[in-house]
């Protein structure tokens, strides 16, 4: 996969050599699964509303970081043919670096989710999310879901 694999939701694409990742989860009923970060000092968005991810560490492909932070945060296992290529960004607002963004190719039930890291989660609408305090990263991929007509309303 290469980055014109994603579809470009930002003014902007930056050389930075750091990278994040994340992959959509979504229920059967079309709703959004988000974390909600920990409070902690020093730590981004803290007790805000994002998604399972993070850094893309040396040596490997935003697709394997995915998969693995998938793995490490709540417990869902997936193989490369389980993700496809969604939205890359640079948010203008929070953390000005690369986001690769994938889809999980199934709904998940949430009994799957054991949570490792961050204070929680919950599978939200799109008017739940409207109303949550999200990272603005996650604002922006959840409202270009939401105007592809790709979340539960």
């Amino acid at each position: 996969m290469n980055d014109t694999d994603f579809h470009l939701i930002s003014d902007l694409w930056s050389d930075s050599a750091v990278s994040v990742t994340s992959i959509i989860l979504q229920d059967k009923l079309g709703r959004v699964v988000s974390q909600l970060r920990d409070d902690f000092d020093g730590l981004g968005g803290r007790g805000k509303w994002g998604m399972f991810g993070g850094h893309v560490e040396a040596g490997e492909t935003p697709a394997q970081a995915a998969i693995r932070e998938l793995a490490e945060e709540t417990n869902i296992n997936a193989e490369a043919t389980d993700i496809a290529p969604f939205v890359r960004l640079v948010p203008v607002q929070g953390y000005q670096v690369r986001h690769y963004i994938y889809t999980l190719n199934r709904s998940i039930e949430l009994h799957e989710i054991a949570v490792s890291e961050g204070a929680g989660f919950a599978a939200l609408n799109a008017r739940q999310l409207a109303q949550f305090d999200l990272i603005p990263s996650a604002r922006m991929i959840f409202d270009h879901m939401n105007n592809l007509g790709q979340l539960a309303q």
